[in-house]
């Protein structure tokens, strides 16, 4: 029989044997320099999952936390495209009362709103990073009038390959404090 162990540096252990039937012909020296090209591979393969295993649970916690706030989060590109929003921002947009997605686009209920909203993702369309939005914006709710106050900040993220980023629109809706 053939073994390895394998180890990371985040203590994860992986064991690999080759094993024979006795009516089968030992392994010779050809057969082990095999097994240790392999066992190079399979400790690579052994790193990348343990790095991926950490960068999902490190997403896991990052989205856990966005979602025990009560602020609504909003991020959209520079089409208004939503990207991601935490369980606030996911509860008033499936009310469809200030906000909500038309064709996968956010889009606010009335026209001034709108407007305000199409402005912002025209800016950072036009400026990029060096846009500055506004401070804070009303949003009014269609239901009963409520003016959501509505924050803008403008954020550059990595995308897929750590050599690329993209500008996003990072919206936080906040609801007036009841008395």
């Amino acid at each position: 029989s053939l073994g390895n162990t394998l180890t990371t540096d985040r203590s994860a252990i992986a064991n690999i044997t080759l094993l024979r039937s006795r009516d089968e012909p030992t392994f010779d020296a050809a057969d082990l320099a095999d097994f240790e090209r392999l066992s190079a591979h399979f400790s690579r393969a052994l790193q990348l999952h343990q790095r991926l295993e950490g960068l999902s649970l490190q997403r896991a916690q990052l989205a856990g936390m966005l979602d025990r706030l009560h602020e609504a989060l909003i991020l959209v590109d520079a089409h208004r495209r939503l990207v991601h929003a935490n369980r606030s921002a996911h509860h008033l947009l499936d009310q469809r009362d200030a906000l909500a997605l038309r064709m996968g686009r956010l889009a606010c209920h009335h026209p001034a709103d709108q407007q305000r909203l199409q402005a912002l993702v025209d800016g950072l369309r036009r400026h990029g990073d060096g846009f500055d939005p506004p401070p804070a914006f009303p949003l009014r709710r269609r239901s009963d009038g409520l003016v959501l106050t509505v924050g803008a900040t403008v954020l550059r993220l990595p995308m897929a390959s750590s050599c690329t980023t993209q500008v996003f629109l990072l919206l936080s809706l906040t609801a007036p404090a009841h008395p």
